[in-house]
């Protein structure tokens, strides 16, 4: 996951710290500066920046002169344009991503069909593990960062925001809620997505909660359009959470994705449409809104992941990973690519003709 603060990017929690991390020159994450460079804070931009990003391919890397233009970058851009890099896939990255996407797809599925007052947050980790294993997937999430997460999937209940740690001694109850975040890796290549879920009986307002987080989740994905700007797709979340009264959680957004889980850019869950980096065909994108019923502000927890609402009032999480395609945007992590979801919204899919659903 990546967060905001102080108009720098940053990942990982350490000691109740954010530790900084990047990217270095060979693409791959660092949490040390690359050679020639002063400081690791000079591998990041501020979020306006993203504009000026420059871009790499997935395997076959397209030069950066040549796509510059397709992304509304000016010519003689700042070195921001050297330290960002922003991973373009081909077709065939794509269709290699739908398989992670589905294998995720999957496992959520039987998740939220085991989600049952009693059941532990650690079995459930365990449905999920086997689950992504026996589709030929690594789960994303284990291993994962410093301190290394320990699991297989996020599970956070009620106040708990994102990144809380399943243990067998936590059994849900009747009335809670539960965001579940799962990834896993097929061929090199990642998918990762998120559902909130009630156990049993739940009060209303906690289903509304849910409700809108879900909703504006499909709002952010139909604005994954080609030739749109990044910023579209966080001022189309703000605008169906703000009116009704929800909080936004402002340090950690969406994220790009491909041979890493976390990539640049940072996609917030708010902002003013038209910025950012243009969106063009092979840009994949995990959307995903965090809200809560009170303030948004948050904190890290003693095991140096979960993260919590600081008021105590009870947050939803809802993610998907997203294709940019001439056609529309293909949710790779839908069981249907988000077909029935974007005809409820008049939305065109961007599955391509053919496709299995799932």
């Amino acid at each position: 996951m990546w967060g905001i603060r102080g108009g720098r990017l940053w990942c990982y929690r350490r000691r109740g710290r954010h530790t900084r991390a990047g990217w270095g020159t060979d693409g791959k994450l660092t949490d040390a500066p690359p050679s020639g460079s002063d400081s690791v804070s000079s591998l990041f931009a501020p979020p306006e920046a993203y504009g000026t990003a420059a871009v790499t391919g997935g395997r076959d890397h397209r030069a950066t002169s040549d796509i510059t233009g397709l992304l509304g970058i000016r010519t003689g851009a700042t070195s921001v344009a050297r330290r960002e890099h922003v991973q373009i896939k081909t077709a065939g990255e794509i269709a290699k991503m739908r398989v992670a996407g589905l294998v995720v797809a999957r496992a959520l599925e039987k998740l939220r069909a085991a989600v049952e007052p009693g059941i532990t947050t650690a079995e459930l980790d365990t449905i999920a593990e086997k689950s992504i294993r026996g589709d030929g997937g690594i789960p994303s999430f284990k291993g994962y960062g410093r301190p290394p997460f320990p699991a297989s999937i996020c599970a956070s209940v009620n106040d708990e925001v994102v990144h809380g740690i399943p243990h067998r001694r936590r059994a849900l109850r009747e009335g809670d809620i539960i965001s579940i975040d799962c990834g896993a890796i097929v061929d090199g290549w990642h998918g990762d997505s998120a559902i909130t879920v009630p156990v049993g009986t739940v009060p209303q307002q906690f289903l509304d909660l849910i409700e809108v987080c879900e909703q504006s989740l499909w709002q952010g994905l139909a604005a994954v359009q080609l030739g749109g700007k990044l910023t579209d797709i966080s001022a189309a979340v703000e605008r169906h959470v703000r009116p009704r009264g929800y909080g936004i959680v402002d340090h950690y957004g969406g994220h790009g994705i491909g041979t890493e889980m976390h990539q640049p850019p940072h996609v917030l869950n708010h902002g003013r449409p038209g910025r950012g980096i243009r969106l063009v065909e092979g840009l994949a994108l995990a959307i995903e809104p965090m809200i809560t019923i009170g303030r948004p502000d948050t904190r890290v927890l003693g095991d140096e992941w979960t993260v919590a609402t600081t008021d105590g009032s009870w947050a939803a999480h809802t993610e998907h990973t997203v294709a940019v395609t001439p056609r529309g945007p293909w949710v790779l992590t839908a069981l249907d690519g988000g077909a029935a979801k974007f005809a409820e919204l008049g939305v065109a899919c961007g599955q391509p003709v053919g496709t299995p659903a799932s």
